[in-house]
């Protein structure tokens, strides 16, 4: 069930949909994601509710999905048709007035049943004799049996006779029932009334009391009058409190939230309301953007939706843009904690429509930054070289840093020269300012790129990265600062060093989700695999594997799995152990940088000879991949990770070529027909893929 009431702009339908899903969505195509969801879901159905106000956006998600998902229904609800080809349009008719003379008809008809019960709900009471009945029959004629129409009417009934309240709807125009009954209910209003009713448009979804008195008491409204006035509000049907949790969370219906909005609009206000948000959303938010998320993820998650209603309108020039770009730069590791496909999302349409600004190299870095950890290293590469260029004269902390994951990017690339001397100039870069958090940055970001290479020098940084951290830094920042401190030892052959980062990161990564902790469960696994507990390396590459999915941290999902792979065969499971080594070779397939498919090659010709007896492999086979891989490997100079050279090792020594001489590099697959043979070879469609030797 998705809300569609709140979006204002066509364009952000699919995406605000992905979002209530709970679909990770990146910068481009979220229908394709959504389809990508619900298509192996068979029968579905998905309702998107209040859809009149974007038609168009809503009649392009669905045509697309339709496309896709062959058995998926769509339900939408709206005032108007979507037309749509082979939509099938229900009228819903409104409730049936009483007839005023019958009093008989008045115990069983629907408006009357509603418009009582919501009178003694709110308090009041309302007995139909022979004297009322005309009245109410009137009552109901006028609010068109229209359910959210009698619920306002019902609320009024409350402190005014049904006589004056007739008089009352009866000024104006009827041509839509329920605004002619909201327009009343607000003319009702005094002024701070009106003016929270108006605030609230903006606030998207149930909103906690703390939201509504910041973005309210900086208006013209006391902070003490602030809970009088919301229970005016509440009692006069203009909105609804869910008292269910801790604390009390109030809502609007969506008719009533647009017709808000409208005289928000109306009033002059909508701009300087939005900026107040912004300034309740920045006070949430740490000084300093790089102050990890535990402490105020709850908080934001609490307003979430409020949140992107006002990025929404930032977008659409409704708010300020280039605050709109400071508060997502500011949410760039709450992004990284919670939802990284969210956090591109945003950054990217936000600088789409940004050409300058305070805020705009601090926005591409943070989109840089979120690109690299979901894997797409062409267009983060693109992102980190702008936010340098743009933040070189301006910061240079977020300078060095930028050109620290730059290094990363391009060590990914297989352009080593280049990431050595990315590092070199953010270590100059770092040496004009005392701070901790850059020099680790620095040596963590050589221990790095040393390690790929399986350098033991990559294991001195990482221990010297460790050590200054523990020294000057946070306990979050030294739990990510050891989580990688791990994988690098890990990945240099030093086990006894990266068990000990491993047991030290252990109390820092308690009840936290994070890319840290992923990095950290990779780590452990990779570890207890190489000592031989199994099952301890299959608990831990399962929750590496649920929690890095969930964040969506792409580019540390093909090691995981093929952890997680090679524990499975080392369990005698080998059914399981190709479901991951496919898991392994589709996340590489997604990344855009080749060097992982080595390892996911290597694992995926582990478990197809763990199957030969049943014939799903022979030599053939096994040297193509393994050929392939050498290849990956032999560009980056990157050997095969030491731990997993006793199990990987000894296969590329009994395959070689059919013809009894290993394949030369420049006659092996690339690595994405070598990725497309192991999967199909790994769903037992040897036959069919042969072709492609």
């Amino acid at each position: 069930w998705v809300s569609l009431a709140a979006v204002a702009d066509n364009e952000l339908v699919a995406s605000t949909a992905a979002l209530e899903l709970g679909i990770a969505v990146g910068p481009d195509h979220p229908d394709g994601a959504i389809a990508a969801q619900l298509a192996p879901l068979g029968r579905a159905l998905v309702v998107l509710d209040g859809c009149e106000a974007t038609r168009d956006g809503v009649a392009s998600l669905v045509s697309a999905l339709l496309m896709t998902c062959r058995q998926l229904t769509v339900l939408m609800t709206s005032r108007s048709p979507i037309g749509l080809e082979d939509e099938k349009v229900l009228m819903l008719q409104p409730f049936a007035a009483p007839a005023p003379n019958d009093l008989s008809d008045f115990e069983a008809n629907d408006s009357v049943q509603l418009l009582v019960d919501r009178v003694t709900t709110g308090g009041g009471l309302l007995e139909v004799d022979e004297v009322n009945a005309p009245l109410v029959a009137a009552l109901c004629t006028r609010c068109g049996g229209l359910p959210l129409a009698l619920e306002l009417a019902a609320a009024q009934l409350t402190v005014m006779s049904l006589s004056d309240l007739l008089e009352h709807l009866t000024i104006g125009g009827d041509d839509d029932r329920v605004r002619a009954v909201l327009e009343r209910s607000y003319a009702l209003l005094d002024p701070d009334e009106a003016e929270v009713f108006r605030t609230l448009a903006i606030l998207d979804g149930a909103v906690g009391l703390p939201l509504v008195r910041r973005v309210v008491s900086e208006a013209r409204v006391a902070p003490m009058r602030v809970i009088r006035v919301l229970r005016e509000l509440t009692a006069a049907g203009l909105m609804w409190v869910d008292r269910s949790g801790a604390r009390w969370r109030y809502q609007m219906d969506d008719d009533v939230r647009r017709f808000a909005a409208d005289r928000l609009v109306a009033a002059g206000s909508e701009q300087e309301t939005f900026a107040r948000l912004a300034e309740a959303i920045r006070a949430a938010l740490p000084d300093d953007a790089r102050t990890p998320p535990s402490g105020y993820q709850d908080e934001v998650l609490d307003m979430i939706g409020s949140v992107r209603s006002y990025l929404g309108a930032a977008i659409d020039g409704r708010a300020d843009l280039d605050r709109g770009l400071e508060i997502a730069f500011r949410l760039h590791r709450f992004w990284a904690a919670t939802n990284v496909a969210e956090g591109r999302f945003w950054l990217s349409r936000l600088l789409a429509q940004a050409s300058g600004g305070e805020w705009h190299g601090y926005a591409t870095f943070a989109l840089g930054y979120l690109t690299y950890w979901a894997g797409d290293a062409d267009m983060a590469v693109t992102q980190l070289e702008s936010a340098a260029e743009a933040l070189r004269e301006k910061d240079v902390t977020y300078t060095a840093h930028s050109l620290i994951y730059l290094a990363g990017l391009l060590d990914d690339l297989d352009r080593v020269g280049e990431a050595l001397a990315c590092v070199d100039r953010a270590i100059e870069a770092s040496s004009l300012v005392e701070s901790v958090d850059l020099q680790v940055a620095a040596l963590s970001g050589v221990g790095c790129v040393l390690a790929e290479r399986a350098d033991p020098a990559a294991a001195t940084h990482a221990v010297h990265a460790a050590q200054l951290c523990r020294e000057g830094g946070t306990p979050a920042q030294l739990a990510a600062v050891i989580s990688t401190a791990a994988m690098v030892c890990w990945q240099a052959g030093d086990f006894e060093q990266a068990r000990a980062f491993v047991a030290e990161a252990e109390p820092l990564h308690r009840d936290n989700r994070r890319i840290a902790r992923v990095v950290w469960l990779s780590v452990a696994s990779a570890l207890e695999l190489e000592r031989g507990d199994v099952s301890a390396a299959l608990d831990y590459a399962a929750r590496a594997d649920e929690e890095g999915t969930a964040l969506g941290v792409e580019r540390e999902l093909p090691l995981l799995r093929c952890i997680r792979a090679l524990a499975c065969l080392a369990d005698a499971d080998a059914a399981e152990a190709c479901t991951h080594a496919q898991s392994a070779l589709k996340a590489a397939q997604a990344l855009t940088y080749t060097f992982p498919v080595a390892l996911c090659l290597e694992t995926a010709a582990a478990v197809l000879e763990a199957n030969r007896a049943s014939g799903d492999a022979g030599s053939a086979e096994l040297a193509a991949l393994l050929a392939a891989a050498d290849a990956i490997r032999s560009r980056g100079d990157r050997p095969i990770p030491p731990s997993l050279r006793r199990v990987l090792g000894p296969i590329h020594e009994r395959y070689t070529h059919p013809f009894g001489e290993p394949v030369d590099p420049a006659e092996a697959l690339d690595a994405a027909a070598a990725t497309r043979y192991a999967l199909s070879l790994l769903e037992g469609g040897q036959l069919a893929a042969a072709g492609i030797l």
